[in-house]
Parts: C-alpha cells; sequence; structure tokens
C-alpha cells in the first residue's frame, strides 16, 4: 500500500480513536476497506451493513478479513442485510464466513436478504439523493455510499443523527 494510502488509514484510525464528528469521504475500494475494517475495529456492540453481495471487491482485502473474524468471534452483534444473496460458488470469502459464523454464533451473527422495499428506501430517507448501501456502528459511525459503482462514500464516526437514521431503517427492514 502506498504513502497516499497510509496516510488516509491514519486518518481515518484517528478519527475513529476520537470518535471525531467530521464526515469525510472514501473514494475507491481500498479506501472502502481501510474505512470498514477501522468501524468493525471501533465497534463496542452492533455492526449492520446493507451491501449488495459483500462483494469481494472491497471485501478480500487481508485486513478487513481479519477484523471480521475477529469481530465476529467476540459476541458483540454482526446483521448483514443483502440486496442479492450469491449462489454459494460466487459468494466471496467474506460472506461465506459470515454465512458459517451465523451458523454457530446464532444469537450474535445474522444475515438475510433484503424485501424489494427496502433496498430503494434509503433515497426517500435522504431526500431524494441516491444513496446505495451503508454500514452502521454503534448508531454513531456510517459509511454511506453515493456511487455503488466506484465505491464512493461519505462517511462520520460520530454524527449521532444520520447514524440513527440509517439504524433505524436497517432494523425497521431486518426481520430479526
Amino acid at each position: 500500500m502506498g504513502y497516499e494510502m497510509d496516510k488516509y488509514r491514519e486518518a481515518v484510525e484517528h478519527m475513529a480513536l476520537t470518535k471525531m464528528d467530521n464526515e469525510f469521504g472514501n473514494k475507491n475500494t481500498q479506501h472502502a476497506a481501510i474505512v470498514l475494517t477501522t468501524m468493525l475495529k471501533n465497534t463496542t456492540e452492533s455492526f449492520k451493513i446493507f451491501s449488495g453481495e459483500f462483494h469481494s471487491a472491497v471485501t478480500h482485502d487481508t485486513e478487513f478479513l481479519e477484523a471480521l473474524e475477529e469481530y465476529l468471534k467476540s459476541g458483540k452483534t454482526f446483521k448483514l442485510l443483502l440486496a442479492t444473496l450469491p449462489e454459494e460458488e460466487k459468494q466471496s470469502d467474506a460472506l461465506k464466513m459470515v454465512i458459517q459464523y451465523a451458523g454457530t454464533h446464532d444469537k450474535t451473527v445474522f444475515y438475510q436478504k433484503a424485501k424489494e422495499s427496502f433496498i430503494t428506501s434509503p433515497q426517500e430517507l435522504f431526500n431524494g439523493k441516491k444513496p446505495y448501501h451503508f454500514a452502521v456502528s454503534d448508531k454513531t459511525a456510517f459509511r454511506l455510499e453515493i456511487d455503488a459503482q466506484e465505491y464512493k462514500a461519505i462517511c462520520n464516526f460520530n454524527d449521532q443523527k444520520i447514524a440513527k437514521d440509517l439504524n433505524d431503517l436497517f432494523d425497521k427492514n431486518f426481520g430479526i
């Protein structure tokens, strides 16, 4: 990883540790992996993510996979909502890991396919802007995609308003 990515990681980790209320961008798959890894490492209770199919473009990152496994083993709540549940041979390693842990940690690790109505509902929440996938951690931190093709997102480690809205939207549509 180059100097620029190291600096981005340092900045993201600093914002997470200090719980800084600062909106920042994420402009590619490497940034997405850094933000999601940092969110997992700093979540104390609950991590929720709405993803297309937990695609390997982001989730293949070694650090992300290690952080995900540590989190899934931790006893903290993990919920994954998928727009599409791919056939087994097309699942990313991360998705396979979540499915495996859901079988052995059935009180803390959950996944399911989203209802069609949910897939379009974030756009109503954000005044017609069209966000795509999102992750929310402890009702305070979030990563909200604004361009799914480019993996561009807005993020914040301490915005309780947007994080609460995303958390409530997720909970309203997660069937457990």
